[in-house]
């Protein structure tokens, strides 16, 4: 990908009497390629640029394995996008687009939108029939990412899950944290201690009870089937039986996310949960994280109050996690338009070979 440099092709947009029409050409890169564009995606992805079957996260080795894509967009042989795409390796999971990044001098020319038509021309040629992609509010471009998706005429993003972050040092220095400590007849162990005994009496507490007593959605044994982190996940225990979680998962050496907290419904007064996440907060820097991150879906109210009133103001970041998706099909996937660049007429584009 030879060339002079992008910033000494690309001058600015305003000079509209040297611009050209210039379709940037897309190629689909191989391991080394991919790997020397690295910055173009974000750090949890980037061991999946070696392109190799593997599991998203790096740091959970049991989830599903997924096939790594990468399309980048190619201009006066300079790499001015690139998307990462995750194909399944199942019969019934669906392609996803995990991120969609362009140079910053090519921006606000339309290369995003040449380049998701590219992706999705890409995957309707090899037989799939739609594609979908989750993303987090608060980032820097997200506003423009949202526009390609509505220019590519992809379905209204969907809010689905709150989410928190916030440094686990500063969280610890809230005044509520010294407040909540097991009360009696409660106890706290670790989830990688709880026994088949165990797991199989709350499955039956749960099912035998007049009205389920566990939101189903958050079930722990359906965050905990692919794997977890150990050392941080909880039981919270009364009077020797579970009656609440916490199922945490590690994104990378530095953050862990809480995924799955509850509690029983008649015990949720009591501060059971809130001494529960003191205790994982304590293990989570014990075990060497820096950063925890909550996240609730939106359909529970009084999670995402929970957050709001314990977490909030002692958080880095609040945001969404947004979710779309495209079927695709002859009609859908005709090509985006010419995209326009503006540069030196005597600058010729040269040709990049994969």
């Amino acid at each position: 990908m030879g060339g002079r440099a992008l910033a000494s092709l690309l001058v600015s947009n305003k000079d509209k009497d040297q611009a050209m029409n210039v379709r940037p050409e897309i190629i689909v890169l191989d391991p080394a390629q991919a790997s020397a564009l690295s910055a173009m995606t974000f750090p949890a992805y980037r061991h999946l640029l070696n392109l190799q079957p593997q599991c998203r996260h790096l740091i959970e080795p049991d989830l599903r394995i997924i096939q790594p894509v990468v399309l980048a967009a190619i201009a006066f042989g300079q790499p001015v996008a690139m998307a990462l795409l995750e194909l399944p390796t199942d019969d019934h999971s669906r392609p996803e687009l995990l991120s969609l990044y362009v140079a910053k001098l090519a921006r606000r020319h339309g290369v995003a939108t040449y380049l998701l038509a590219a992706v999705e021309q890409y995957l309707f040629r090899r037989g799939h029939r739609e594609l979908l992609t989750v993303y987090m509010t608060g980032k820097p471009g997200i506003e423009y990412f949202e526009k390609a998706l509505a220019k590519r005429n992809w379905q209204p993003p969907e809010q689905r899950m709150i989410t928190v972050r916030f440094v686990l040092e500063t969280l610890m220095q809230a005044d509520w944290i010294n407040k909540y400590k097991p009360r009696p007849g409660y106890t706290i162990g670790a989830w990688s201690d709880v026994s088949t005994a165990e797991m199989e009496a709350l499955r039956a507490s749960n099912a035998n009870a007049a009205t389920p007593w566990i939101a189903p959605d958050l079930a722990p044994w359906l965050h905990d089937a692919n794997g977890y982190e150990p050392h941080t996940s909880i039981a919270i225990y009364y009077r020797d039986e579970i009656v609440g979680w916490l199922i945490n998962h590690a994104l990378d050496n530095q953050t862990v996310r809480y995924t799955c907290s509850f509690i029983r419904p008649d015990l949720a007064k009591v501060g059971g949960i809130l001494a529960g996440y003191v205790e994982s907060f304590a293990r989570s820097r014990k075990a060497g994280f820096v950063e925890g991150m909550f996240v609730t879906p939106l359909r529970h109210p009084a999670m995402i109050r929970f957050a709001e009133r314990w977490f909030g103001p002692w958080s880095s970041f609040v945001g969404q996690t947004r979710g779309s998706g495209k079927a695709l099909s002859e009609a859908s996937i005709l090509a985006a338009k010419a995209v326009a660049f503006a540069f030196p007429q005597s600058t010729q584009a040269p040709t990049v070979k994969n």
